[in-house]
């Protein structure tokens, strides 16, 4: 890399000096009668040395995964609290989020109300059985 930056100074070096001296064989004589002030300028140098560079590059763009996963509830309910947030790592049956069992509670009330009104009927229905029995004999 040193090389091929030195080179390249030279031959932009070399070929600006010769583009000037070609310009100045001419009015050789006419400038060295004229005397005109020329400006200094400061210039500073540095050396030329081989330096790390950050490489970076930013895009624009649409990720998508190579797996998909279904995430849905085993329950009905309204969430209470959100227990992971985005970017955590969660195994299979891992809660997402609390859900308020209020409606659990009333969907067990109600099956252990069906439960006692079926029994009810199933006694009613083996006491039926059992007068009819006697009434047939």
């Amino acid at each position: 890399m040193k090389k091929i930056t030195a080179l390249a100074f030279l031959i932009l070096f070399a070929g600006s000096g010769s583009a000037g001296l070609s310009s100045c064989s001419k009015n050789a004589a006419a400038d060295s009668t004229q005397t005109k002030t020329a400006e200094v300028f400061t210039v500073q140098t540095e050396a030329v040395k081989l330096a790390p560079m950050a490489a970076t590059l930013s895009v624009t763009g649409t990720l998508e995964g190579t797996k998909e996963a279904i995430v849905q509830s085993e329950t009905q309910g309204r969430i209470l609290a959100i227990v992971r947030t985005i970017g955590d790592r969660v195994g299979a049956g891992a809660p997402l989020v609390k859900v308020d069992d209020e409606l659990k509670v009333i969907a067990v009330h109600q099956a252990t109300a069906q439960r006692l009104a079926s029994e009810a009927a199933f006694e009613k229905a083996q006491l039926d059985d059992q007068r009819n029995q006697e009434l047939v004999k």
